[in-house]
């Protein structure tokens, strides 16, 4: 190899360098039945000519998706329903519990530039039981005040102690322009289910006068 040969890889060797840039490892929490959708994470400077998803491994063998030369398909062995979009963001409609794992994005022919992404889908945080309207005792505590009293709402598909929050809560004086109470079940990753009950408009009197 002489000098002149020498050059010439170095430059292609900084130019190949600086066309991707690889970022590695990020965690995506969603809940089930959602869209997904998941950026490759390596930037590229110029035409996207290969980029392969993978599942699983990232020596994986047989791709999830894949983009050559412009053109984009799924693997519908691997997952029935995806699409890919030419900047490389894979989607995903509708992902069960099933489709948590490790995905890889994986750019050029040598495959030495990917990026990892780590999907967890959770089950959906729901109320196992919650207040009716019909169940919420109100009392009138002052010309225009009201106390409510209620059975705090359980959840279920959650990890968080304390998992249940209500506005107004229960023992709560409140003005009686209020007219619901919204509770929020709530998961360690804020994913929230939301529940609404009605005020009654009938009070037992409390106050004096």
């Amino acid at each position: 190899m002489n000098w002149g040969t020498s050059i010439l890889l170095s430059i292609v060797q900084f130019v190949v360098l600086s066309v991707c840039h690889a970022q590695k490892d990020w965690t995506i929490n969603v809940v089930m039945g959602q869209d997904v959708m998941i950026p490759c994470g390596v930037q590229v400077r110029g035409t996207l000519e290969r980029l392969v998803w993978k599942l699983g491994h990232y020596n994986s063998t047989e791709p999830l998706a894949y983009l050559v030369e412009g053109s984009r398909s799924c693997n519908t062995r691997k997952k029935e329903n995806c699409d890919l979009r030419s900047d490389g963001t894979l989607e995903l409609p509708n992902v069960q519990e099933t489709d948590s794992g490790n995905y890889f994005c994986v750019i050029g022919s040598d495959e030495k530039y990917h990026s990892q992404h780590t999907l967890v889908v959770h089950p959906k945080v729901a109320f196992e039981t919650f207040p009716k309207s019909e169940d919420v005792f109100v009392a009138q505590t002052g010309p225009d005040e009201i106390v409510l009293a209620y059975t705090i709402p359980v959840c279920k598909n959650t990890d968080v102690i304390g998992t249940v929050t209500c506005d107004p809560p229960s023992g709560a004086k409140i003005g009686i322009d209020v007219t619901e109470i919204v509770c929020n079940c709530i998961h360690s990753d804020n994913v929230v289910d939301t529940c609404e009950t009605s005020i009654p408009g009938k009070y037992m009197l409390g106050y004096f006068a």
